[in-house]
């Protein structure tokens, strides 16, 4: 059982480890664009708690969300949610 634990937690942190290198892309792209998150989440029709979680990577966006994002942001949604 300890062993299964431990595989899980390993996988836990990798997909940790690829949220956070998404939402320092994405936090990266609004500071470059200088739109403060409040005006983002306004212009994307969402919350800015919404927002503000995807950007501290505890919540995946949508894809319509990710489309959204680069679309307004002036970015491929690929340079801010592609894969390692």
């Amino acid at each position: 059982m300890a062993r299964r634990l431990a595989t899980t937690t390993t996988a836990a942190r990798a997909d940790r480890r690829v949220a956070v290198r998404h939402n320092t892309t994405l936090k990266l792209a609004i500071v470059k664009h200088g739109i403060p998150q409040v005006r983002l989440a306004d212009r994307m029709g969402m919350s800015q708690f919404r927002l503000s979680r995807i950007v501290r990577g505890r919540i995946e966006p949508t894809d319509d969300e990710q489309d959204r994002l680069a679309e307004i942001l002036g970015v491929s949604r690929r340079s801010l949610f592609a894969a390692p």
